[in-house]
């Protein structure tokens, strides 16, 4: 598992030198603070890739037969750029102050993180 650094610009804002970092087999990290919005910038050269932003907040709703808040997001293949943006409440884990990724594939990709915005 790797631990992903955070950026602190204060919008998505082109940056000279943007901190990226390479994504593992994962899972990967990255600390958020709480009340947080982040952008994720995620830059893909290999094949497709489904991200899997891990939601270890949200309730069952009680009545459900199937339940998964887990948001999975797919980046394209080879030239694929994807950006989401985020809230740290609903994916900051809340013993560990971290968001998990997961990811369908080992990826050949870069995320960069922009926030607390």
């Amino acid at each position: 598992m790797a631990a992903l650094t955070n950026i602190n610009p204060p919008a998505m804002v082109p940056v000279a030198n943007p901190l990226t970092n390479t994504c593992t087999a994962g899972p990967d990290t990255i600390p958020l603070q709480f009340g947080g919005k982040y952008q994720l910038r995620f830059v893909n050269t290999g094949a497709l890739v489904t991200v899997t932003l891990d939601d270890p907040v949200s309730q069952n709703p009680g009545s459900a037969t199937a339940f998964n808040p887990d948001v999975p997001i797919s980046v394209a293949a080879t030239t694929g750029v994807r950006t989401v943006t985020i809230s740290a409440d609903r994916f900051r884990d809340p013993v560990t102050g971290n968001m998990t990724l997961t990811y369908s594939i080992s990826p050949t990709m870069t995320v960069e993180v922009h926030g607390p915005l």
